[in-house]
């Protein structure tokens, strides 16, 4: 049966695709009117993911939410070299995973949400503002992180630069200054022009 998966590709999603297309599965994205219908918070979709959110995969009858374990699942499934060879490895990218949803993806998405979703006149610009401003400082955990460096973890591309990058295309969504660092930027291109990616920007409309 084939894996099926809530969500949209330009939404927290997009990680999960990748991977799908990082171990060339074929998937069918299943249709989910979240804005007319609110079928997200309806009982079909809530018995697979009881928060009411995307993404959620099923495989096989198996449900599983959180785009971070979706990922986790996959690559551990399919492709486990991308989760480390080693033990020093596995924990490094397990490292970034964390970083990804607790540090750097947070403050993105309070700024996404308050600029593209929240009317005019009831923006909270005051947290856009301290949001922003925490930016260049998480940003720059990464930026040395990939001093002398092709990919975070050992000499190749890993789980660890899917979750980091996947926050780094919410920052230039945004628009954010990425002028100061050079690292990521050298970075990130590489990650992006790995066909998976270039696949899932396809999707995105971003190409």
């Amino acid at each position: 049966m084939m894996i099926q998966i809530y969500g949209s590709p330009r939404s927290s999603a997009g990680r999960c695709f990748v991977m799908l297309e990082e171990c060339g599965l074929s998937y069918e994205v299943m249709p989910l009117d979240m804005m007319a219908k609110r079928e997200h918070k309806l009982e079909p979709f809530l018995k697979l993911n009881p928060n009411g959110k995307v993404p959620c995969m099923v495989d096989n009858g198996f449900a599983l939410w959180e785009s971070a374990a979706i990922v986790q699942y996959l690559a551990e499934k399919h492709k486990p070299e991308l989760l480390g060879t080693n033990a020093t490895e596995k924990a490094l990218v397990q490292q970034w995973a964390f970083w990804t949803m607790t540090e750097a993806q947070p403050p993105m998405v309070d700024i996404l949400v308050q600029k593209l979703f929240v009317p005019e006149g009831k923006k909270d610009l005051a947290l856009i503002e301290r949001r922003e401003k925490q930016m260049p400082g998480i940003l720059e955990v990464l930026e040395k992180s990939l001093t002398n460096k092709k990919f975070l973890v050992g000499d190749k591309y890993s789980v660890a630069d899917l979750m980091a990058a996947s926050a780094v295309n919410i920052a230039t969504g945004l628009k954010l200054d990425m002028s100061m660092f050079p690292n990521i930027k050298a970075w990130f291109a590489e990650v992006k022009s790995r066909p998976a990616w270039v696949k899932v920007s396809q999707l995105r409309g971003e190409l």
